[in-house]
Formats: structure tokens, sequence, C-alpha cells
């Protein structure tokens, strides 16, 4: 038997094994650390963790409908076969002017989304009796996109040129490796215009139906078959005409009973150009071209932008500024030629011994290689000077990705810093070393595994991997110092590092599952937040679990053997020596005055239990009084500075696009004007869903302003104050409906204030009742501004209705509908494709007859037979009114009223909190309408669902690990009681730091409970040890509270000092996260003053009320019967 095996007591094998082995303790450290850095170079970065589908997305293309057509025709029968599905929870539409979409949202335990999908795709296709003039309804999964960057061209050139221009460069970014999807708005489409006068018609006698089958029948394509001889097969084919428009000018239409012949040119204009819709982009006020680039799969942000700002420098001339990955190509390229010279050289010197002749081809050149950005800087140079007006990049928002992950990454090596100084401090030098390059296993090992389960590098998972900075050298603290311990009592090092890692290694495993599970409630949160925090808990499970590994099997054996070490050196060296007596004399501070006056004072505490617990009651009671009392307030998400915004108008609906264009450049050159703006994009008769960033219109009477800021730090005033003297300076705009301002920030996006009454379909008098009663309610709350609805109702309407005498000349409603339809939106005879886009030929009245409604009322139609009749004498022509927009939510009208809060002043959450008596009151008046807040509070509401049940499911787990791993029913509960008391920390510390708790504050509360737990886990176990060697009461916990008061309060300082360099940030990136770093820091200070001190009390009063029943029930207490 060894020496070591005969100090070594059986028990955890792992440990053991670990120290009598080395070199596989060391081998596998290595291989973590090797796969850390192979694998974690190459994770992809994006700003949030993907978000996975949860929704499907119906298309109801119906080209020139009404949105009340739309509603009647397809979308109630749409959402009446999607509702009936069982994987539906929510049914939203919106309904424009040719088109319906409607959003089909699934639960969320509905695992196979693509089989939804299907399942809603198969539901449509089963739609009977639709309208012969709907196009086909499309279904998709809802991606969520990214915007990553986008770049504009912008000047005063020609709009054919510009729209070249943009595809070309469309073109040359899709072409880069691993570029997302490239869209472009700005120019429009393409069509062929056949614009005929009414006149003209009447004249040959001809209607527009019948121009249109005449130019389809001249237009197609019509395949003929095959010819099969002996030899070959010869396909045939009958072509039409060019698709251009000289030659459809000359198409025959008829001919007259004099022989003549009438031609399309003598009854139309016939001309190639731009849709004819009313919409325009700019780009600081010239007219402009966008390419936007988005992610929706599994491509790197931060690349994805670099190559696209690459594109930029070479499009505009700049030099190329190579990154560390140019420079690697660089040099593997100057070593490949290095490796070409010699091979050369070496074959010419060949070549010279045979006396010229060649023994083998030469060596070739080899193939050097370029980065992403050099390929995309190349791509862009090639266009330089090509370009009909300027370029800018816009919308960089992989910017805020970069800035917050550097900001994180510099808070993570800071952090490093300060835990690993407090080791030093605070450690021997060698544990605190051991515990360093344990932490750094811990992080690459987690690194690594990111990776294989392809989990991004995003805010959030950096953000776990700074929180778990304190919680990965907790359990190393904890064993490295129990080592020591033992092996300053006498034992040998190795024998010390296999005992003492055996003594501590359930209570460490214990930590671990406690700590696991206090991320679990993670996993139950619903909504966006939910699908923000979902990888949290696996990244902190992840480095956990490494960390254990670490600690139990990688830590012994290098302890040991650096114990063992410096056993055997015969006199340290000079640096070790000063080191050394620093030291001594420390260990001698803490062991002969700290633990002795800190154990006086526990024993005080003991002795004056009741009034110790009292007071700490006291303390929280106070703190949720401060709470309750609005001292500290709850927001659900707290304004921050932005460097985006946007701003919304909305016309009266039909307001003229000329109207609209002048309003939004009256605001356009105020916000222009201000010196802390640095780009200006408007968009008329448009607006891009800030969402998911599409193009969304044409609508004539809304407009958008996106506002790009300088950055936070080269401004003296945040983004809400600019936005307040750009309302002030923008006063009061006549004629218009609303003009919102919002911020583009981190984290949950949205007005403030988002209100939805729906009620049943018919008669929408009651929804505008209400939504103007709400709308009036809030404008009597402080802060309260931008308020507005989404009702555009006022669209004018012409009804034409046929009189029964109609059908006596053979035309029905569909003849009329469809020769009106012709008239003013066009027939469609033929579409074909060029320049990536399907491009119509229209068949309509000329613009002139159009734009006048008495030429509308003077139209003819023309019978099955070819006679022509006045439409005023066989239809009635009366005005109304419609809405552009009708909104629809579960089968239901709905209206949404929108208003922003300034938090400075108010708070969204207590203004809806008192609004709901108000509510109550408007359903008993109106008991068909329903409200219900929608937005950020609906996000809350399901955010804060999900943390209460997984915070009990979490106590529940954690109580079970306890019980199991101490044997007792009570314990569990004392232990668990340091969870409540660190609720003092949480809100004083939010006070103190002036932030107010916010729901990811909650969250970190609810990580804080298992790093609360375990250390007072370990207190417990030492205290269980005491009491089975014999000790008292008494003594066992104030021999507990001392013997861990060191370990305790390093790990209390480690995840603090790795969490301040946060918590200190005063850039604007990290105030999305701040909250969150103050409930763990300040909650674990708080809690951590409850364990040493308060906790040995709550067990004494557990002992006391023990005996106590016992007395009572017994006779005798559980001493006496000892």
């Amino acid at each position: 038997m060894t020496p070591l095996a005969k100090t070594v007591s059986t028990g955890f094998s792992v440990v053991a094994f670990g120290v009598r082995n080395p070199v596989a303790a060391n081998l596998t450290m290595l291989s973590i650390m090797l796969a850390g850095l192979l694998f974690g170079v190459s994770l992809r970065r994006e700003m949030f963790p993907e978000i996975r589908p949860d929704r499907a997305l119906i298309t109801v293309p119906y080209p020139g409908a009404s949105p009340d057509e739309i509603e009647e025709g397809v979308i109630l029968k749409v959402e009446e076969k999607v509702a009936a599905l069982k994987e539906v929870e929510e049914v939203t539409s919106t309904i424009v002017e040719g088109i319906g979409t409607v959003t089909v949202e699934f639960y969320r335990n509905v695992e196979d989304i693509d089989d939804a999908v299907n399942q809603v795709e198969s539901a449509i296709d089963t739609l009977l009796d639709l309208p012969d003039e709907l196009e086909r309804i499309s279904v998709s999964k809802f991606e969520p996109t990214l915007p990553v960057i986008s770049l504009s061209l912008f000047g005063d050139g020609d709009e054919r040129e510009f729209k070249r221009a943009i595809r070309r460069i469309q073109e040359d970014l899709e072409y880069l490796p691993d570029m997302g999807t490239v869209d472009v708005y700005g120019p429009r489409g393409d069509e062929i215009r056949i614009e005929i006068k009414p006149q003209a018609l009447v004249r040959y006698g001809v209607s527009l139906l019948q121009v249109s089958q005449v130019v389809e029948s001249w237009m197609k394509d019509v395949p003929g078959g095959s010819i099969r001889t002996s030899q070959q097969s010869v396909r045939v084919r009958t072509l039409g005409i060019p698709e251009v428009s000289e030659s459809i000018r000359d198409l025959i239409i008829k001919s007259t009973p004099e022989g003549g012949i009438v031609r399309l040119s003598d009854l139309a204009e016939v001309t190639q150009g731009f849709i004819d819709i009313e919409q325009a982009s700019r780009v600081n006020g010239q007219f402009s071209a966008t390419a936007i680039v988005t992610n929706t799969g599994d491509r790197d942000t931060v690349t994805m932008a670099g190559m696209v700002r690459a594109y930029y420098a070479g499009l505009s001339g700049a030099s190329f500024q190579p990154a560390w990955r140019d420079r690697l190509h660089a040099v593997v390229n100057h070593v490949k030629q290095w490796q070409y010279g010699m091979q050369k050289e070496a074959w010419e010197k060949k070549r010279t011994e045979n006396g010229g002749g060649s023994k083998g081809a030469a060596p070739a050149p080899p193939a050097l290689s370029k980065s992403e950005q050099l390929l995309a800087y190349e791509q862009g140079a090639a266009r330089y000077g090509s370009l009909p007006g300027d370029v800018t990049l816009r919308q960089d928002l992989a910017r805020f990705i970069e800035g917050r992950l550097d900001l994180l990454l510099r808070n993570a090596l800071w952090g490093a810093v300060f835990v690993f100084a407090t080791l030093l401090l605070l450690l021997n030098f060698r544990v605190a070393m051991w515990v360093m390059l344990g932490l750094v296993t811990s992080l690459l090992g987690t690194l690594a595994f990111m990776s294989a389960v392809d989990i991004t590098l995003n805010l959030l998972t950096m953000f776990g991997l700074i929180v778990v900075l304190g919680l990965l050298v907790d359990d190393a603290i904890v064993v490295a110092e129990n080592i020591v311990a033992r092996h300053e009592d006498g034992e040998p090092a190795l024998a010390a590092a296999v005992n003492g890692g055996r003594q501590i290694a359930w209570p460490v495993v214990a930590t671990v599952m406690t700590t696991v599970v206090a991320f679990l409630p993670l996993r139950f949160i619903e909504g966006q937040i939910g699908d923000f925090l979902g990888f949290l808990p696996i990244v902190v499970s992840c480095a956990l679990g490494v960390s254990l590994v670490e600690a139990l099997f990688i830590l012994p054996s290098h302890m040991g053997h650096s114990l063992e070490a410096r056993e055997h050196r015969s006199r340290p060296w000079l640096l070790a020596r000063i080191w050394g007596r620093f030291e001594h004399r420390r260990d001698a501070i803490i062991r002969d005055v700290v633990t002795p006056a800190f154990g006086r004072f526990v024993t005080l505490a003991i002795r004056f239990r009741y009034i110790t617990t009292a007071a700490a009651t006291a303390v929280l009671i106070v703190s949720f009084g401060m709470f309750a009392g609005g001292r500290v307030d709850f927001t659900f998400f707290p304004e921050s500075d932005s460097e985006i915004f946007v701003v919304d108008l909305q016309m009266p609906v039909g307001t003229s696009f000329a109207r609209t264009n002048e309003t939004i450049l009256s605001v356009e050159r105020i916000v222009t004007e201000q010196p802390e703006v640095e780009s200006v994009e408007a968009l008329v008769g448009m607006r891009l869903d800030t969402n998911d960033w599409a193009p969304s219109g044409p609508q004539g009477h809304i407009a958008q302003l996106y506002v790009e800021l300088v950055p936070v730090e080269q401004r003296d005033i945040e983004s809400r104050d600019l936005i307040d003297r750009i309302r002030a300076q923008v006063g009061v705009l006549d004629g218009i409906r609303s003009l919102r301002y919002e911020e583009v920030q981190g984290g949950p996006g949205g007005p403030g204030i988002n209100i939805v009454v729906s009620g049943s379909d018919g008669d929408d008098t009651q929804l505008l009742e209400v939504a103007d009663l709400i709308k009036h309610r809030l404008t009597q709350y402080r802060g309260v501004s931008d308020i507005a609805d989404d009702a555009d109702r006022g669209q004018r309407e012409l009804h034409i209705k046929l009189f029964d005498g109609a059908s006596t000349l053979g035309l029905t409603n569909a003849d009329v509908a469809w020769q009106i339809r012709g008239a003013l939106y066009g027939l469609e005879p033929h579409t074909y494709s060029a320049d990536r886009e399907d491009i119509d030929i229209r068949v309509m009245l000329d613009g002139g007859t159009r734009a006048s409604l008495a030429e509308i009322e003077k139209l003819y139609v023309f019978t099955a037979d070819g006679r022509r009749v006045p439409l005023c004498e066989i239809a009635s022509i009366t005005e109304g009114s419609s809405y552009a927009t009708v909104h629809r939510l579960n089968q239901k009208r709905a209206v949404t009223v929108l208003a922003d809060v300034d938090q400075d002043l108010n708070n969204p959450e207590r203004i809806i909190a008192e609004l709901d008596g108000f509510f109550a009151a408007l359903h008993s008046e109106y008991p068909g309408v329903r409200i219900e807040p929608r937005g950020r509070q609906l996000e809350m509401a399901r955010s804060m669902r999900g943390i209460r049940v997984g915070f009990l499911v979490a106590c529940g787990l954690m109580y079970v690990i306890l019980a199991w791993l101490f044997k007792s029913y009570v314990q569990p509960l004392a232990v668990m009681m340091a969870i409540p008391f660190s609720l003092i920390g949480v809100i004083w510390g939010h006070y103190l730091l002036g932030y107010p708790v916010m729901i990811l504050s909650v969250i970190g509360f609810v990580a804080l409970t298992g790093i609360v737990v375990n250390d007072s886990l370990i207190l417990i176990e030492f205290y269980n040890h005491k009491r089975a060697e014999g000790m008292d009461i008494d003594n066992a916990l104030i021999e507990s509270a001392m013997r861990r008061l060191r370990p305790i309060v390093l790990t209390t300082m480690t995840t603090v000092l790795g969490l301040l360099p946060l918590m200190t940030e005063q850039s604007f990136q990290a105030k999305f996260l701040i909250p969150m770093a103050i409930s763990i820091s300040f909650g674990l200070l708080s809690a951590t003053v409850m364990i040493l001190i308060v906790l040995p009390s709550l067990i004494r009063i557990g002992r006391d009320l023990t005996d106590l029943f016992r007395r009572l029930w017994y006779g005798t207490t559980a001493d006496a019967e000892g």
C-alpha cells in the first residue's frame, strides 16, 4: 500500500483519481482550454439570441380592393379556418388597400412549428367561394429579422439610374460569402402602362376588356409540342411580341368595315416606366435608394457588417483598413509566397544543372487567400466612380452589437482582474493561481460547449458569462481553502488534497445543483423576454458543470502536488519569501484579530437571537415599505438614451400625397437643423416597421422620418430631451391626425402604453367611442404624450349599385365591377420577369380621367353584344366613407390606443394599474367591447407569470436537494430563509444607485437565490459535522461561522467584484443590464450578512422551538434525551 493510500480515507473516487493521476488531470484541462480557444473564436455574434419562430404569416393579395372588401370577402373566412386549429393561440389581421395580412400565433408548447405552419396552409387550401380577382394566398413561417446595416445612394439624379445602381450594389453584396438577405427599397417598381381615353373607346367601339384580351393574345409564348425526327427532337414554340412599349403600340386591335385597321397607338398612350404610386424616399433631403442587409439565418452579424463597411470603403474610394483577420491572411500568403519562391528556385537550379532541360513540371503559383472584408473592398472599388450620386452607410445596428460585446468583454476582463486580486490578497498565492486557472478553464470549456450546441455570443450570453465569473471561483475557493486548512492542520499534501476534496465534494455538487436550479425559472418565462433569456440557464449550467469537473478532478491534483513541491523545496525564492511574510502577517490578522472578533459578535447575536432576528425582519419590512410606497419604483423596461428615433406622421385618411409630403418636410427641416442629428431618412407614402424592418405602403396619408444621432459619447443631451426640444420647435401642426416620436432601443420596444379595444363586427361606433374616452382619460396623466389611435376611418368612397333594369341589358354586378376596376385600377393582361422583378402590363383609362370624379360618373359600360351604356343610367353613384386600414384581433374589429410616457414624470405600469377601474366602468357601459393592455404590459404579464411558476418550481427543487444533502426536513428551510432577506440588498441597491426595479431586476433576484443558498449550505454542512463530532449547538454554530467566514466573504467579494465594472459603467450600452447586476450584487451583500449573523440565530431559535415542543409533548428536551 502506498503512503498516499495509507493516509487517504475511502470515498469520492474522482478526487483521488485526479490526485493520483496528474497527467490525466492536466491533459483534461489542456483539452478543455484548447477546445475553447479553437471553437470560441468562431462563435457567431449577434445582438440578442435567435428567437424561435412561433408564428405563421398569411398574405392575402387582392389588387385594387378596399380594406372592407378584403375583410368581408377573404379575411373573415381565413380567420375562421385558422382559429379552429388547436395549435393557434391568437390571430391578428391588418388590411390595407390591395392586401391583407393575417398573423397566426401558436401556443408556446408547440414544438414543431413547421408542422403547425403546414396545418395552417392546409386549412387555407380548403377555402371555397373566394373572389376571382384574388391572387394566390401565401402562407409562410414568420422568421424574425434583425437589420444589420444599410447602404443608401442619394442625390439629384434620375430615378432610373438610381434603380440600376442600387440593383448592382444589391448583386455585389449578395455575391459576398456568408452575406445575409439584401433587400432594396426607394425606387418604384416597373410597369408598362396602356392608358386609353374614354372617347377613343367610344369612337372605335371597343371596351377595355377587349383591348386587354388582344394584348394578352399577342404577348403569350405558346408551346407547340415537338417534332421528332430520326436524328433529333425539335421543340416548337410560338413567340409573342417583344415586351417593349414600341412593339406593343403597333398591336392591331380591330379592323374597320372600310378595310382599315385600328392599332393600339390610335386609342392609347403606351409608356414604359414606373408603377403609378405616390411614394418618395429621401436621405438628408435628396432622393435615395437603399439596400438593407438583414440577418435571418446562421450568419455572423458583425462579419456581415464588416463586409458592407469594406464594400462602402471601396465604393467611396477610401483606403482599406485591415483587421486582424486580414493581417492573418497576409501572413499566410507571405508564407505561401516564400514556399513558392523556394520551390521555384530549387526547380530552376535543377533545370540549370540538366543543361536547360526540365525534370518535372514547374511549381504552380500558390492560391492566395483573401478575407471576406478584402473581397468586399475589391468588389466595391470596382464600382468606384460609376454611381449617379453619393453613397452613405446608415442604420448600422451592428455597431451596437460590437459596442456592447466589447463593453461586456472589457468588463469581464476587469472583473477577472478584481477577482484575482481579491484571491491574491485574501488567500494563499497557490490557491489564487490555481483557482484563476480553473476560472479560465471553465470559461473556455463553456465557449466550446456553446459552439457545439450553436449558442451565439450575444448580449445575454456575455452577461451570463460575467455573472458566472464569481460563481465559477466559489466552488474552487471552497475546495482549495479546505485542502489548505487540512494541510496546515498537519495532513500530508496529497492526503489533504484527497480528503479535503472528498469532504467537501457532495456539498459542492449540491451548490452547483442549487445554482442551476436557481436559473431554471428563466426557462419558464414567456414572450419576448423569455426568448431572450432562454439560453442563459444553459450557458450558466454548462459553465458550472465545467467548473465542477475542474474543482473536483483537476484542482485537487494541482493543489496537492503544488503543496507537496513546497514541502520539498529547501529554500524559497526571494519574492516567495517576501510574499510569504505578507501571507503570514495577513493570516495572523485574520486568525488572531478578525475571526475572534467576528466570533464574539456571533456569540452576542446568538445570545440575543430574538433581538437579532427581529432587527433583520424590521429592516426587511422597511425595505418592502420603500418599494410599496414608491420610493423605489417598478417599471417593466426603463427608458435609456438612444442613438436612433423614428417620427411617424399620420394625416387624415384621404389626404393627398403632396400635402403629406409638405407636412413631413416641415418636420424634416427642423430635425435636420439639430446639431446632434447625423442623418435623416424620410419616407413619404410608406413606412418601415421597426419590428421586422419591412417597408409598408403605399398610403398617401402616412410618412416617417428615421433619425440617426451622433454617438452618445459625443453629445451633451439625451435622446428624450432632444425629442422634447424638436417637439417644441415643431409645435402644433394644422390638419394632421397624429405625430409620434419613438426611440429605437435595445430591449423590447414600442410605446409606453398600448391598449387594444376590440368588439363585434358591424357597427364600429362603440369601438371609436371607447377609444376616444380612453384617449381623453390619458390626457389627465402627467408625462403622457403623443396619444393616438390606429382607426383610419374617413377614406372617401364612391358606392356603385346597379338598378334592377340593368339585367335587361344582360349586365351583372360582376360585368360592371370588372369594367370599373379596369378603368381605374387597370387590367393586367400579361406579366413578365426582368431585372429581378415581375413587371405588369396594365390597361387602364388615362390619368386625367382617373383623377376626376366627374369623369368617372360619365363613364360608359359595354354590354356583351358591344353596346355602350352610360354608367349613370344603369346604376346609382353615391358617396360614403370607410377605413383606409382595418385591424382585427381574434376575429373581431380592433382599435389600438397608443401613448408615450416620460418615465421621469410617470410610470406606464402604474398608469395601467390605475386605469383598471376605469376599464371596468367602460366595460359595464359598453358590454360588447373588450379592453386589454398589449405591448409592454402584455409582455410584463407573460414574463411575471412565468417567473412566478418557475420560482416556485426552483424553490421546491432546492428544498429537495438540501433535504437530500442534510437528511433533514427543517434545515433546508433555515438555509432558504436567506432568500427573502436578500431582497433588502436588492431594494436598497436600486435606491442608492438611482435605478428603478425592472423585469431584469426580478430575474436577477431569481438567479440570486441559488448563490445565496450556496453560502448557507456550506455553513450548515460544517455545523452538522461539528454536531456529529459531539460539539454543543452554540459552539458548533459559532465555530462554523468563524470557519466559513473567509470562504463566504470571498465568494461574495468575487461575485460582486466580477460585476462591479458593469455596475459602474457609464456607457448607455450597459444601462440595459445594470439593474440585473445590482440585484445580484447588493442582494448577495445583504444575504451574506444574514448568513453569517442571522442564520445562526435562526437555527438556534429553531432549536428553542423544538425544545419547547418536546417539553410540552414529552416533558423533556432533545439534549436531555441525548
